[in-house]
């Protein structure tokens, strides 16, 4: 019991080194060494409970997505009474804030792109989530086939014009970057301007109520 626990702590100080120097230095730039002097261990502790770093940043990629969503969730739940919102509309709500938190932190926001662009991470933003079930709400035609192809094609968008942004290469807001995105693609399946716009509308009550915030360990709260 007592190797066990000791094991599962040591697992512990190797995850939250590896979150705070990616976090610091992004995955990219990141070393073995440094992680396991940040955590007090030797290299071939880091390979024998994580087997790689890389392995070790998709588990935490995959945690990070898993709790942002879990804290947006929650948070909606305290601002707004169940049903106010359509899930699709929530789940579009949930990438506009997404993508605001890119914003607010870049650090975090490196982080996501340097991962999301590795196949073993590979992860849709929330609005490929609602995609499908917003074109079902409002009757709009839409194939699984094409479901798939927007999914892949827009999926790095948000965190490459956010990294542009932070870098001071554009000169656009976070809402236009979001209202683009939303705009062109479900134009392209016909949605009328009036219910893209009344949609818009619901998330930005969302946004306004909901914020995340995020530590230097890529936590939420």
């Amino acid at each position: 019991m007592a190797t066990y626990a000791a094991g599962n702590e040591t697992k512990r100080k190797i995850e939250e080194a590896a979150r705070t120097l990616f976090y610091k230095h992004g995955y990219n730039n990141t070393t073995y060494a440094q992680v396991a002097k940040m955590a007090g261990v030797n290299l071939g502790t880091i390979v024998y409970h994580f087997k790689s770093l890389d392995n070790l940043a998709d588990i935490i990629y995959k945690d990070i997505v898993q709790q942002r969503k879990d804290v947006f969730v929650r948070k909606v739940d305290t601002f707004f009474e169940p049903g106010t919102f359509s899930r699709s509309t929530i789940d579009l709500a949930q990438y506009r804030i997404n993508t605001q938190t890119y914003a607010d932190y870049p650090n975090y926001a490196r982080f996501i792109s340097e991962r999301m662009f590795i196949s073993s991470t590979w992860n849709s933003p929330a609005f490929d989530y609602s995609l499908y079930n917003i074109c079902r709400d409002y009757k709009l035609p839409i194939t699984m086939n094409e479901y798939v192809l927007q999914k892949y094609l827009f999926l790095p968008y948000a965190t490459i014009a956010v990294s542009a942004l932070n870098r001071g290469d554009i000169d656009l807001t976070v809402d236009e970057i979001y209202e683009y995105q939303v705009k062109i693609r479900l134009h392209s399946y016909g949605m009328k301007d009036e219910d893209i716009e009344s949609l818009l509308a619901d998330v930005k009550k969302i946004a306004e109520k909901v914020k995340l915030q995020v530590s230097d360990q890529m936590m939420f709260f």
